[in-house]
């Protein structure tokens, strides 16, 4: 939302949703990949705002909802971490239960995302050291030379493994 209509439109959209999934959902995700220009061309400062006004009518309704934000994708981008701490600057983890990432990797296992995710949670805990991990999306290439759905889930319960004993997966 970039003007005060399209702001007040956003959440009065983030009530009603929460209204809507009363007894089905008491975790949210806000926004998905905002740093991608696929799903949005806003700043990190415009998501922020955005941000803090989904958790208010959020929790208006749910008050103990658990709320994930983030949604980062490109985990070894420079442009992707820019982004990120731009966003973590202006305020984006503020009153936030989590941050939400997509590690998507072409490598073999997920551990080869240990590294990237430790640096993005970690700058997240210099603006809320209280903030878990949810990794909302993740996945391998199944295009042609890509892994099987057994594969993947075969490496995705392994970078699961791997990252719980790393401590950083909620």
């Amino acid at each position: 939302p970039a003007t005060d209509a399209q702001m007040s439109a956003w959440k009065a959209y983030c009530k009603w949703m929460t209204e809507q999934l009363e007894g089905i959902s008491a975790q949210f995700e806000i926004w998905n990949e905002p740093n991608h220009s696929a799903f949005g061309d806003g700043t990190p400062e415009q998501y922020a705002a955005a941000v803090q006004a989904a958790v208010e009518s959020i929790r208006s309704v749910r008050p103990n909802a658990r709320i994930g934000a983030m949604s980062i994708t490109g985990l070894t981008a420079d442009w992707a971490y820019d982004w990120y701490e731009q966003a973590l600057q202006a305020g984006a983890a503020e009153n936030l239960d989590a941050i939400t990432l997509h590690p998507y990797t072409t490598g073999r296992y997920g551990e080869t995302m240990t590294g990237p995710i430790k640096r993005f949670l970690t700058k997240a805990h210099e603006y809320n050291s209280d903030l878990g991990v949810w990794f909302t999306e993740m996945g391998w290439p199944t295009e042609e030379h890509g892994q099987t759905e057994e594969i993947q889930a075969q490496y995705i319960t392994r970078s699961y493994m791997q990252w719980r004993a790393e401590g950083i997966n909620d």
